[in-house]
């Protein structure tokens, strides 16, 4: 199609045709939304191909481009700040609110995970909680540095064999062995390292103090924790919780973050500023823009006639309303003045591509008759688009009011 009409226009351009505009139904539609080169012409198919490229994105892909690339630029626009009555501040903001809420599944996951290593800790302690009962020496008390320790050997033969013996035993034999085996020689123990094990110190120490006693004798140094920072806990969050934040979700606040550098790409080719002011008018802002040919150096406009449009939009309202606009309110026209507009127009929809008959469905009598029925948005929506629709078929309208109704029309469906 889109080979057939550059013909026509080429054919038409050599010989000094000059085509001012292409109108077409609803078939042409691609010709209007995309240019020769498949790129987007209306801000409705960029939106379409971006979220298209994030669907595409693999889950792991989208969440390592989210954890890099900051995506709250704009925190102050989302921040209010009330003064109560004391004279505080009452600061709210919906990115700040969805942050701590992540912090406290995080807190709470955070937690459950604790009381597992406390409650595996506690068990380590019970195992030797033979040292628990060890007593310190007393200032008084020396140390016989003469007396021969002849429970050194013994003692590290015995902890070697019960140590190979720990998995042919339950726990509670292989417990009840080394606490007997540590009754009888915390004494010995005691007066070699000049300083008791307690149970108040912490794993570490713990080791530490065993492994000078009767181990290799190396010590072990306490590691600090590194604190996770926000993002990393939020992507970790994320990352586990598949069911609460499915590849549907990650795939929006992706699109969301690529929209941003793809509109300004976009409008960058637009022939006209992102903002035009238009005299009589005031600013309008673009929502397409023409298709460019560079083979012909000429702004070459495209669109949908207004008369599909309208027959169209008949056979929408009438069969599954709009937002906020009911369908009951034509019908319920045609329940109470068959001579306005009959139900064969609004119920049966007969002959869906008659432009009098979408007229009539638009019509001043129509809007009339709602508003006396209470249908009152319905009513506007009527006269909303026959001023539209006389903008775009009749003549004797100035350009400027041409525009402010077809402004009116893209404000309402905005």
């Amino acid at each position: 199609m889109r080979t057939m009409n550059e013909h026509i226009l080429e054919e038409c351009n050599a010989r000094g045709i000059d085509i001012v505009c292409t109108c077409f139904d609803g078939q042409w539609i691609k010709l209007a939304t995309r240019d020769v080169d498949e790129r987007p012409l209306t801000l409705l198919q960029l939106q379409r191909d971006v979220y298209e490229t994030a669907s595409k994105e693999k889950r792991n892909t989208i969440l390592k481009h989210l954890s890099e690339k900051p995506i709250a630029d704009d925190l102050e626009n989302d921040v209010c700040a009330i003064r109560n009555e004391s004279g505080g501040l009452n600061v709210t903001s919906e990115l700040l609110r969805k942050v701590f809420q992540a912090i406290h599944y995080t807190t709470k996951s955070q937690n459950v995970t604790k009381r597992d290593l406390e409650s595996k800790q506690n068990k380590s302690e019970n195992l030797i909680s033979c040292e628990d009962d060890v007593v310190p020496l007393d200032d008084n008390e020396t140390t016989d540095t003469n007396e021969p320790d002849t429970t050194q050997n013994a003692s590290a033969n015995v902890l070697e064999d019960s140590t190979v013996r720990t998995s042919l035993m339950s726990d509670d034999t292989v417990t009840e062995i080394l606490c007997k085996f540590k009754e009888h020689q915390k004494k010995q123990y005691q007066r070699k390292a000049a300083f008791p094990i307690r149970k108040s110190w912490k794993i570490l120490d713990k080791a530490n103090a065993v492994s000078k006693l009767i181990g290799s004798g190396i010590q072990k140094e306490r590691t600090v924790k590194r604190m996770v920072s926000l993002k990393e806990s939020a992507l970790k969050v994320v990352q586990n919780n598949t069911r609460y934040v499915p590849k549907s979700k990650l795939n929006n606040v992706y699109a969301v973050t690529l929209y941003k550098d793809s509109y300004r790409s976009w409008i960058s080719k637009s022939p006209f500023n992102e903002t035009t002011e238009v005299e009589g008018v005031g600013h309008v802002k673009w929502f397409s823009y023409p298709e460019v040919s560079e083979k012909r150096n000429k702004m070459e406009p495209k669109c949908l006639d207004a008369h599909h449009l309208l027959v169209n939009l008949r056979v929408k309202v009438c069969k599954d309303g709009l937002q906020g606009i009911q369908k009951r309110a034509w019908h319920a026209v045609a329940e109470k003045n068959r001579d306005i507009i009959s139900k064969s127009l609004v119920v049966d929809l007969i002959d869906k591509q008659n432009n009098a008959f979408a007229l009539r469905t638009f019509s001043t009598d129509v809007e009339s008759e709602m508003r006396k029925l209470g249908f009152i948005r319905e009513a506007d929506f009527c006269k909303l688009i026959r001023e539209w629709y006389e903008a775009e078929d009749e003549s004797g309208i100035s350009a400027v009011d041409r525009m402010k109704r077809r402004i009116n029309l893209k404000s309402f469906f905005a």
